[in-house]
């Protein structure tokens, strides 16, 4: 049991986050109830993300925006160079440098669940 005693607020008894005499106890605005359910889902959103190779740009509370940067793959340029005898490389090497970063921005919706867009940088 709780009691409330503040100015102008009357005598409140009850549960917490059960209020009586038809007012509000003191702890209403700390307990959000399905606060932990919604971290715990953006954060196994984030936690995959973070496994594809996205790495944190900026996090709030409820938000997060990530980014991948884009990567070289020494295996082609090597292929594509033998192959064709030095043009393939070439052409990997522009295509590599016109590729983007990828960003992914997530966050919870006023309703708890999770969205997100993907996006290049």
């Amino acid at each position: 049991m709780v009691e409330v005693d503040a100015p102008g607020a009357g005598n409140l008894t009850g549960p917490i986050g059960k209020a009586q005499n038809g007012g509000a106890t003191a702890d209403a605005d700390i307990s959000r109830e399905g606060t932990m359910e919604e971290e715990i889902t953006l954060g196994e959103k984030l936690i995959g993300y973070l496994e594809e190779g996205y790495r944190i740009a900026c996090r709030g509370d409820d938000w997060a925006q990530l980014w991948r940067p884009k990567t070289f793959s020494g295996f082609w340029f090597l292929v594509l160079t033998i192959f064709t005898i030095g043009w393939g490389g070439l052409f990997y090497v522009a295509y590599y440098m016109s590729k983007r970063d990828m960003a992914v921005y997530i966050g919870l919706d006023t309703d708890g669940s999770v969205y997100g867009y993907e996006y290049e940088s």
